[in-house]
């Protein structure tokens, strides 16, 4: 047959019909004329002009063949190369500059495994590399001393836009302390270090530029115990009212204007702003990278928000992470504008608070541990104008949970989706990308991940390193703290417009006109609550576990080959079912989505044989019409010689149709698998059920998209005041006193009438919430569990 176009680029007209290859290559009905369309010059490959058909013999194991060479030529050069060649730009997350002599190897298929052939050449000092290839994907890996490895497979349609084929790979530099290691038998994971509390945890936000527009993201990145005491002491936890319609609100997060309050709580948690520097690169001028000296960020000054804790563009650094105030910081308020401003304050007799300025302490986890200076949260590069990536280090925090979220700063038509973000998380050895996956109501704001690091514990004979810290990441909406208007960021730079300076209607605050987060206003509590999530997936299937799951139970009573699982409800619009297993046994395994109402239907099958030189896959589906479409496929990952004891991990998630009704998406070990897609899901097509034949050890979870657990549980049974503390005389509750206005922290036994521990570390401080943080039980900081059971109260007795 004709050779492949090259996308419309390769002109094959002046090749005849198909034809039959001799071993001579000479043959006269057998022969081609090839060129470039418009005689575009080939970028690579062999010359324009005339080509023959030349059979080669078949071996052992694979079946003979033709191939189009040029006429006359002494060696095989290939067809003449009429697209644009694949370009790749090799850069340092950290400060975006260009890496020279990394390794570049081009493989043929995903599996990238050791004896594999491939095309490798190494990066120029400017960092760039091309290669000549008519390949539609690219199976990329990057490697360089001192810098973790990189692997991805590139899809051409995604990378080339306009004239040019061109990724840019960032390199991430190897920790230097910290290693993942998950137990199989209990199925946590821990981070093993050599001293407490050091190691470095990275996000790296990547996206797709775009052809025309030039899109700006942001990465936001906060520490959510630093986050809810501030929440805690000015009284802005759950449904607290933040404005005032005619009366002074609950929150007291407008005092944050206040010079001396800014001041005072930059003590602890502090958000600082730095010294920067810009970066030209290829695409743009505006790339603005932070500054350090000696291993940590150069400080210029306190942030003049000190209240949201997000780590971002506008507020670069935070520090002093393991310290607390405990109390609020008075409002003095002299030095604001009462007209310009509006604060509900002035509406008051008496405006100013005069008590002392609060304390400073060290959290409890952390007073057995030195000093170490050398502890924060970084930005570390600032990507503007469609040039990728944006980096943000975590170096030495203390335990806690610490939020990722990734906003859509420019104002350009379209929202997440159409850049196509993800996310790369390096914790210690392991690495985890992130992608964003569309929501039932799309924004710009992505709530990607939480990652929750448990306190130091001396090691107990698992590895050789001597300190363990229990180590989670949720991407699950019902395990994850939700994005709140309350505690949206804020930018300085819009005290200098007038839009935002006054209000006409009195009583409305101030700070919400400062949201960066805003189009026109700010995001409401509903949108917000259903702001975007995505999935995050492993770069090695070892540290799978790390990622909170909620896993479904097979049916008992089955044979070990067959597994059912009732997913508890219909399959709706954006839910997903993602399966991972260790392999499979024997030469054939089975996966089938079956109806179950009344004698169960299969709606959709797969039967995957091994045979001597290639994989089938044999997929059934039932269409529109309700008759069975077969087809088969040779789809990614499923390549010739892929061994059956390799770990696999497929996604199917259930999507509307642009044209109406529902497809199903399938991703398999991460990438697209395009060819398996169902398009056009049955009306009648109720989706309840699962049966997997002939997998390794396998493992369901349902990610269910309309799933509210764990944001929004209710608890009723005030906590036990040894609940709240490392033990009673230590325990402290947070509760709002109406006599001072403000929030008042009690301790030992008069620590009472608390109702959730905020943090799941031993500092175990109470508050008056009735809402249990997300991802715990009440009061016991235990894990909670996802199933739908509610979370449990306190015990409302001493722990044992």
């Amino acid at each position: 047959t004709k050779p492949p176009d090259q996308g419309g680029h390769l002109d094959t007209s002046g090749c005849g019909k198909p034809c039959v290859a001799h071993q001579s290559g000479h043959s006269s009905d057998c022969d081609c004329h090839l060129q470039c369309k418009h005689h575009a010059a080939p970028v690579g490959g062999g010359p324009v002009g005339r080509y023959v058909c030349k059979f080669i013999p078949g071996g052992e194991f694979t079946p003979a063949s033709g191939r189009w060479v040029p006429m006359g030529a002494e060696r095989e050069m290939g067809l003449p190369l009429c697209i644009p060649k694949f370009e790749i730009v090799v850069i340092k997350a950290e400060d975006k500059a260009p890496l020279f002599g990394a390794v570049v190897r081009l493989y043929p298929d995903s599996t990238m495994e050791p004896g594999t052939d491939f095309d490798e050449h190494p990066t120029d000092q400017h960092g760039n590399v091309a290669f000549a290839r008519e390949d539609a994907t690219f199976h990329v890996q990057v490697s360089l001393r001192g810098y973790k490895v990189f692997q991805k497979t590139f899809d051409r349609d995604e990378v080339c836009v306009g004239p040019t084929c061109k990724a840019q790979i960032a390199l991430v530099p190897v920790p230097g302390d910290g290693e993942i290691q998950c137990d199989e038998e209990t199925g946590e994971c821990y981070l093993y270090t050599e001293k407490p509390g050091q190691y470095d945890l990275k996000a790296v936000l990547e996206w797709q530029p775009g052809e025309s527009a030039r899109r700006d993201l942001d990465l936001w990145v906060r520490s959510w115990d630093c986050g809810v005491d501030a929440e805690i002491r000015y009284r802005c936890g759950h449904d607290r009212t933040i404005e005032g319609n005619g009366k002074p609100p609950e929150c007291k997060r407008a005092d944050f204007r206040d010079k001396p309050v800014q001041e005072s709580e930059a003590r602890a948690c502090g958000m600082l702003q730095a010294q920067t520097y810009r970066r030209t690169t290829s695409t743009s001028d505006l790339t603005s990278i932070t500054k350090f000296s000696d291993g940590q960020p150069v400080v210029t000054g306190a942030n003049i928000n000190q209240f949201h804790k997000w780590v971002l563009f506008d507020s670069r650094v935070m520090k002093d992470l393991d310290w607390r105030l405990d109390a609020k910081s008075p409002y003095d308020g002299r030095d604001e504008q009462p007209v310009s401003l509006l604060s509900w304050r002035w509406q008051e007799k008496n405006p100013f608070e005069q008590y002392p300025q609060p304390n400073i302490n060290k959290v409890a986890s952390r007073q057995q541990f030195k000093e170490d200076e050398n502890r924060w949260i970084a930005l570390q590069t600032d990507a503007r104008q469609d040039d990728p990536p944006e980096t943000t280090t975590m170096r030495n925090v203390p335990a806690g949970r610490y939020q990722i979220a990734v906003y859509k700063f420019s104002n350009d038509h379209g929202n997440l989706d159409v850049v196509n973000p993800t996310v790369s998380i390096y914790i210690g050895n392991s690495q985890f990308t992130c992608r964003y996956d569309r929501c039932k109501k799309p924004y710009d704001l992505w709530n990607v991940a939480n990652i929750v690091i448990g306190d130091p514990e001396r090691n107990q004979g698992k590895g050789e390193k001597p300190w363990r810290h229990k180590v989670r990441i949720m991407d699950k909406k019902q395990g994850m703290v939700g994005l709140r208007e309350a505690t949206l960021p804020t930018a300085s730079f819009r005290n200098h417009d007038p839009a935002y300076q006054y209000r006409k209607e009195g009583h409305n605050w101030i700070y919400q006109y400062f949201h960066i987060a805003m189009r026109g206003q700010s995001p409401s509590h509903e949108i917000l609550s259903d702001s975007c999530h995505g999935i995050c997936e492993p770069a090695s299937d070892l540290h799978r576990r790390v990622l909170a799951r909620d896993l479904l139970r097979s049916k008992e009573g089955e044979s070990s080959a067959i597994q059912t699982y009732e997913l508890g409800r219909t399959m709706r619009s954006m839910d997903m079912i993602r399966i991972w297993a260790d392999g499979w046994d024997g030469k054939v395994w089975k996966l089938s989505l079956n109806t179950g109402r009344g004698m169960p239907q299969t709606m959709y099958k797969w039967k995957v044989e091994w045979q001597e030189r290639k994989k089938s896959i044999r997929v059934v589906a039932r269409g529109q019409n309700g008759r069975d479409r077969t087809w088969f496929s040779s789809t990614w990952p499923f390549e010739p010689g892929r061994s059956n004891d390799k770990p696999l991990r497929i996604e199917l998630q259930k999507v509307p149709l642009p044209s109406g009704g529902y497809g199903m998406n399938v991703h398999v070990n991460g990438q697209e698998a395009k060819d398996l897609r169902w398009q056009g899901i049955p009306a009648g097509a109720w989706i309840t059920q699962l049966v997997l034949t002939h997998l390794i050890t396998p493992e369901v979870e349902l990610l269910r998209n309309d799933d509210k657990r764990g944001n929004e549980m209710n608890c009723r049974i005030p906590c036990h005041p040894q609940e709240c503390g490392l033990s009673e005389d230590r325990a402290v509750c947070w509760r709002y006193n109406p006599h001072i206005d403000r929030m008042e922290k009690l301790m030992g036994v008069q620590a009472q009438g608390c109702f959730v521990k905020h943090v799941e570390t031993n500092d175990r401080w109470c508050w008056d919430e009735k809402v249990a943080s997300p991802g715990l039980e009440c009061c016991t900081g235990r894990a909670r569990r996802l199933d739908g059971r509610e979370a449990r109260s306190s015990t409302n007795s001493p722990q044992e």
